[in-house]
């Protein structure tokens, strides 16, 4: 099966290098095949759907911290069950302008790069809280005698598993962002962002 996608591969290759294979935008004909499996989707498209799955988890993730660990309740009094809040509500502000930014609704680069330099302590706020998780599972087991409720090591579980995913999607959004818009230079921090020429987006 795999030497009959690497010929098909080859083939294909061979022909968009033709002179037949004039009629194919340029930029297929110099992708280097099979990494150009890689980049089926557009990054626009790429970033967009990854804002998407970030919301959701998003979403998930708050009603996990504001659901009792120990408990299947709810609490709404406990400040410390807001501190994942204030994080995922400076990451949808950040996604949000970067979505506007990928329609041209007028979002400089300027704001993104100042969004961005806050999503970084974000990022490690998401990590920190992961860690917590793990902490108090790891503690849970310890304590056998300890009495908690029958969903607690899913919850658990699920709720690790959802920040490595929040964090991974963090990265990918960064890297996407440098991809689209070009990096950031922090020369001089009264440039005018707005100047610079964007990647190409159909990349």
């Amino acid at each position: 099966m795999k030497t009959q996608l690497r010929l098909l591969l080859n083939s294909f290759s061979a022909f968009l290098n033709s002179k037949s294979g004039n009629i194919v935008p340029t930029f297929l004909r110099n992708l280097k095949w099979p990494k150009a499996l890689k980049f089926i989707l557009p990054r626009a498209l790429e970033l967009k759907i990854e804002i998407t799955f970030t919301l959701i988890i998003l979403v998930v993730l708050s009603a996990f911290n504001f659901y009792g660990m120990h408990t299947d309740r709810f609490y709404f009094g406990i400040p410390e069950n807001y501190v994942f809040t204030g994080l995922a509500l400076l990451n949808i502000w950040y996604v949000r302008h970067l979505w506007r930014r990928l329609n041209d609704h007028g979002v400089s680069n300027k704001r993104i790069r100042k969004m961005e330099l806050i999503m970084y302590a974000v990022w490690f706020g998401y990590g920190y809280l992961m860690v917590d998780v793990i902490i108090g599972l790891q503690e849970t087991r310890d304590l056998k005698n300890y009495i908690v409720a029958d969903s607690f090591f899913v919850r658990s579980y699920c709720m690790i598993v959802l920040y490595g995913l929040l964090m991974l999607l963090s990265l990918r959004t960064f890297l996407h962002r440098k991809a689209l818009f070009g990096s950031f230079s922090f020369k001089n921090s009264t440039e005018d962002l707005d100047n610079w020429s964007p990647a190409d987006m159909s990349e």
